[in-house]
């Protein structure tokens, strides 16, 4: 289950998340809260009955591609070269399309403010 994360104080969406469940969620740090729905994206603005996108496409675009590359830092960089060996030649051409896929993120129609996050490989 995808979460979005909001600041409390300005109701931005700062982080998306997944987690098994919502009872799992602990905050970490001050001053975040679980947006009522979980559809936004970051930098959206929860306005209390729906999302407000923002108008600045370029800071937008500039928090998507960081996300991306937190992305490509928590799962792809960390495939270390013992792991990697194991691999079959199937599961290492999963892994590199998904890194690819990433990568190509900007490049979609609707970026930044629609985007279709690639799944990663289990």
């Amino acid at each position: 289950m995808i979460l979005c994360i909001l600041n409390s104080e300005t109701k931005v969406v700062e982080n998306r998340i997944t987690i098994d469940s919502i009872e799992s969620f602990v905050p970490y740090k001050e001053g975040i809260e679980l947006a009522p729905q979980h559809d936004g994206q970051i930098g959206w603005i929860w306005n209390g009955t729906g999302w407000n996108i923002p108008v600045d496409l370029e800071k937008l675009a500039e928090t998507v591609r960081l996300e991306r590359d937190n992305l490509l830092s928590c799962y792809v960089d960390k495939l270390n070269g013992a792991r990697w060996d194991f691999m079959s030649q199937e599961e290492k051409n999963i892994w590199i399309q998904y890194r690819q896929d990433l990568l190509d993120v900007p490049q979609q129609e609707g970026f930044p403010t629609n985007i279709v996050w690639p799944t990663k490989p289990e």
